[in-house]
């Protein structure tokens, strides 16, 4: 057995352990970028530079599996995921909607949209690759289980991530 440091997860083989290092670095690799895509605002091309930068990551990870991942799979699936934490979920938090407070809102808009992107973007390659590792995922990974994984997802991304990104949006 391989345990990885600093998590409770523990890995049978060294090829996992191996694997699921590769699938953190994809993670994390395409969270930063789409947390720099934020910087820029424009509503339109961020959601399609960011959107594309989650379906490359969901493909990169997906490949490390074995595993093919279509494009319209991988958007539907987000979208199920997304649209079924409702508007109090993670993403009714929505940058647009800060973009919306009155003298203020472009400024919130500004730092909080790096960093949105960033966490949903890295809830999204955690939701896929736990999806991926389970042995039994693609029969078990009903919305529920999606939708909890997202959510694990987010909080290790907010964790994992947030200082760097809020460091890259101030500096913008």
């Amino acid at each position: 057995m391989v345990i990885m440091n600093n998590t409770a997860e523990i890995y049978t083989s060294a090829s996992e352990f191996i694997t699921r290092a590769r699938v953190e670095e994809i993670i994390k690799k395409h969270s930063f970028t789409a947390a720099g895509l934020g910087i820029v605002p424009v509503p339109f091309f961020n959601f399609f530079s960011v959107s594309a930068v989650q379906i490359n990551m969901v493909q990169s990870i997906a490949r490390l599996y074995n595993v093919e991942a279509k494009k319209s799979s991988i958007k539907n699936i987000i979208a199920s995921v997304l649209g079924g934490l409702g508007a109090t979920g993670i993403a009714g938090i929505s940058a647009g909607s800060l973009g919306a407070v009155p003298v203020i809102g472009g400024s919130l808009l500004a730092f909080s949209a790096p960093a949105l992107n960033g966490f949903i973007t890295y809830a999204i390659g955690y939701m896929f690759a736990k999806y991926y590792e389970s042995p039994d995922g693609f029969i078990k990974a009903n919305a529920h289980a999606l939708t909890e994984w997202f959510k694990e997802g987010f909080k290790e991304g907010r964790e994992k991530l947030g200082e760097a990104i809020s460091g890259k949006a101030k500096a913008a």
